[in-house]
């Protein structure tokens, strides 16, 4: 995965990748907009994510967000 966007569109949808980081629906629809994603919620994005079986970790986070404070 290369960008937010890209993780939270592994969940079947926003509403439901909402759900399990414990923000609306609507947040999770602008957080995939702006490619962005909070660092307080990694944690939970990353347990969340493994509980479904989606190939994610803190380092794949922290490489993306390295990434965009590069460009």
């Amino acid at each position: 995965m290369n960008s937010y966007k890209e993780i939270i569109e592994q969940w079947p949808s926003a509403q439901e990748f909402g759900t399990d980081v414990g923000v609306t629906g609507s947040l999770a629809r602008v957080w995939k907009s702006r490619n962005t994603l909070p660092p307080r919620h990694w944690n939970l994005v990353v347990e969340k994510g493994q509980a479904r079986g989606i190939d994610i970790s803190l380092d794949l986070l922290a490489e993306l967000a390295e990434r965009r404070e590069a460009a």
